[in-house]
């Protein structure tokens, strides 16, 4: 009975999808997702979408696998959490317990931009936007400096070997990824 209405959900919501289109009303149709597995659904099932948009972030690199067949597909891809809910400001020393065991990620990754001499906001938001398959980064900010410090971070870039120590964090545990399970 349930895959039965998902079928004619999914029937219905196409149907108005392409006589929104058609009539100008609708211009894309997109999802905001949390996981590959939500993805994986929607490309299981064949639902057509224009746009995506996902959690991307130094951390949490799970779509990646996605990018390259999606944007071939001509999907327009958006992505959030650049600083994963500002979790790489945090003080390592006061995090709360259900955080702890991302402290030896953070640990790492203040270590790095300290030798390195790159700020966090250069680091995590050049590392999103430099993706040749990420078309837009959503973030959000406090206030004004909190925006200047975001622009001014894009003016440097980054450099083959902060790629390479991105690529080398590989975080596991993953549900800590999501900020809804900090609580």
């Amino acid at each position: 009975m349930c895959n039965a209405l998902r079928e004619l959900f999914a029937e219905e919501i196409e149907e108005g999808r392409q006589r929104g289109k058609a009539e100008g009303k609708i211009d894309k149709i997109g999802f905001s997702l949390y996981n590959t597995d939500q993805l994986q659904y929607l490309l299981d099932n064949e639902v057509v979408f224009d746009v995506l948009q996902f959690p991307y972030n130094l951390f949490d690199r799970q779509f990646d696998t996605y990018l390259l067949y999606l944007k071939q597909c001509g999907v327009e891809i958006h992505t959030r959490s650049v600083f994963l809910q500002g979790l790489f400001f945090k003080n390592v020393r006061k995090l709360t317990d259900k955080l702890l065991p991302m402290k030896k990620y953070l640990e790492k990754l203040h270590e790095y931009c300290g030798i390195s001499g790159i700020s966090m906001e250069q680091l995590a938001l050049n590392y999103v936007v430099s993706h040749p398959n990420i078309d837009g980064v959503l973030i959000g900010v406090d206030n004004c400096q909190q925006l200047q410090a975001n622009v001014d971070a894009l003016q440097n870039g980054l450099r083959q070997e902060d790629i390479d120590f991105i690529s080398s964090i590989n975080v596991s545990e993953k549900e800590l990824l999501n900020p809804v399970n900090w609580k």
